[in-house]
């Protein structure tokens, strides 16, 4: 009986072994196949090559596009990085008054001129003496101009002593049907605003643009707050935002104002796509001041970046929204991270998108983009 117990027992921890053994051996192949995608980019044949990147789309050209920047500095970059422009253009010509006041009419008691440096480099510097009166920009102006899209205005502000208590401007139909009228605060007679940046719980965004448009400084509604208003107005922006930034965790939606490449399940030449948490990165810098107004006309410098990592097999995504910051003067690497389970039965697999603004906070700009990475964080 003895015997026969003992028997039992070492047979029991032969087998317990040989388990333990299998084990551990499909652990480490596991760990040795996940390493071998460390320090992988997995998105490395497909750069952003300039003039026009071969690979990566443009959802618009329209309302993003690329430019060729191979010449501008690449120091704290990876070696050989190809370096492109991404920007959202200024859908209102002449928005920083470099042209001078074209694209503006005075109507009434109202007086406009350009003055240098009031803002910033070319400012409109505008008084309105009578009630109704106003200074108008015609909508209908503006780039690739679409009454069913929803527009976002931006501009900076500042206002003139000796005048009105307020500053109003207002989006109208053509057909004295106020779409939106605005006073935003703080206004000062000693410091420039940013609108909205600074005038919190006024949305800018102005939908449903029929008739015959346009932005004014002033207001038809003629109320004595409005008829001696004075102040400078620089900046003007404008950008359309028909793709409600909820819909930037779509992972169907290809964004209107982003570019944006669609990762294959398997690759020539590269590791397959599998389960697992990824890393999506671009390096970014701020635009050089050459290309920016006003030595560039009507070029702004970016309000951030949003990146999306998108899985086109059920829907999920990772997305990060990235204001610009001072460190944005050199290269920095940014990036958005989440888990994906791979469909092997959707090819391409992946979509990673990039907007060169924040989905949640839209505006024009220009910014510097290179090495883009995908990997896989074993």
């Amino acid at each position: 009986m003895g015997y026969i117990l003992k028997t039992v027992k070492s047979s029991f921890l032969l087998i317990t072994s040989v388990l333990l053994v299998i084990f551990f051996a499909g652990c480490q192949e596991a760990v040795g196949g996940f390493e071998e995608y460390a320090g992988v980019n997995l998105i490395e044949t497909h750069p952003f090559d300039p003039p026009v990147p071969t690979d990566w789309l443009l959802s618009n050209g329209t309302y993003v596009n690329f430019t060729d920047r191979t010449a501008a500095d690449a120091t704290g970059l990876p070696s050989s990085a190809d370096i492109s422009g991404l920007t959202i253009p200024n859908l209102a010509a002449n928005g920083d008054f470099e042209n001078g006041t074209t694209g503006w009419t005075n109507g009434g008691s109202t007086t406009i001129a350009i003055d240098s440096g009031a803002i910033d480099d070319d400012t409109l510097d505008f008084v309105i003496g009578d009630a109704g009166a106003m200074i108008t920009y015609n909508l209908l102006t503006l780039t690739d101009f679409d009454a069913a899209s929803s527009y976002r205005f931006l501009f900076s502000y500042q206002m003139k002593s000796g005048y009105g208590a307020y500053l109003f401007f207002e989006v109208n139909d053509g057909v004295s049907e106020i779409s939106d009228l605005w006073k935003p605060e703080p206004a000062t007679t000693t410091l420039s605003y940013e609108f909205p940046y600074d005038a919190p719980g006024d949305s800018s965004a102005v939908s449903q643009l029929d008739g015959s448009p346009f932005f004014a400084i002033g207001s038809v509604l003629g109320s004595p707050d409005v008829s001696t208003q004075a102040g400078y107005l620089d900046n003007f922006r404008v950008v359309r935002t028909h793709v409600a930034p909820t819909l930037i965790t779509d992972a169907t939606t290809v964004l209107d104002k982003s570019v944006y490449f669609d990762v294959p399940l398997v690759e020539t030449g590269r590791l397959p796509l599998v389960s697992g948490t990824y890393r999506f990165s671009v390096w970014i810098r701020r635009e050089e001041s050459a290309f920016l107004t006003p030595l560039t006309q009507n070029s702004f410098q970016s309000n951030g970046i949003s990146l999306r990592m998108a899985n086109l097999g059920d829907g999920s995504s990772h997305t990060a929204f990235i204001p610009a910051d001072s460190s944005w003067s050199s290269w920095q690497k940014v990036s958005v991270t989440g888990s994906l389970e791979i469909d092997s039965s959707t090819d391409p697999a992946l979509r990673l998108s990039i907007m060169p603004t924040l989905g949640i906070d839209q505006d024009c700009g220009t910014m510097l983009v290179a090495v883009p990475e995908l990997m896989l964080i074993p």
